[in-house]
């Protein structure tokens, strides 16, 4: 299970490197995050629900990002993970999005009992999303194909919306991580 930091810029800092991944009719059809300057991840299960798979282009809107940018993406072949294994899809941007703030990835073991938060677009949500909030539990075994999941608790605004926005802890303290 990897977590990402949001650094010392705190709730700004976390907002602006998240993105919504678009449907061709520009429906959200869930959430991604920076994790380098032109590659963005997110679940495969959102990829595809947006209607794209291995090798294939997608929309991408930053709406926390001045002028909420909209930007191409190619889901990479490589790095791409079934939804029934890890479900994780690596985006490469047709570039870098001006404003858009990266998340470092990190581990989420020894986090167990920590309050987490994670930032998504529910039907149900303002336009431009919301935050949800939880408390991490431990790490469920790497099974198979699948690697290590971290298990939230008391998570029930954690809900269709935020699949493939980061998870972690305090993103408004240095060294806190957020995760995926």
């Amino acid at each position: 299970m990897n977590t990402v930091s949001a650094g010392s810029g705190g709730v700004s800092r976390l907002l602006a490197a998240i993105a919504q991944v678009l449907t061709a009719d520009g429906r959200v059809a869930g959430a991604g995050f920076v994790v380098a300057e032109d590659i963005v991840v997110t679940g495969a299960h959102v990829t595809l629900e947006a209607g794209a798979g291995p090798g294939d282009t997608l929309q991408l809107v930053f709406p926390h990002v001045t002028g909420a940018p909209q930007v191409v993406g190619s889901v990479q072949a490589e790095a791409w993970r079934a939804p029934e294994d890890d479900d994780v899809a690596v985006i490469r941007l047709s570039g870098s999005v001006e404003g858009a703030t990266v998340l470092r990835l990190g581990s989420a073991e020894g986090c167990r009992g920590h309050a987490v938060r994670s930032f998504g677009f529910p039907t149900q949500a303002p336009a431009g999303g919301h935050f949800g909030f939880g408390v991490a539990g431990d790490l469920l075994p790497a099974i198979d194909s699948r690697g290590a999941h971290l298990q939230l608790t008391a998570a029930n605004d954690l809900t269709t919306g935020f699949s493939g926005a980061p998870v972690g802890g305090r993103g408004d303290r240095p060294g806190h991580r957020y995760g995926h």
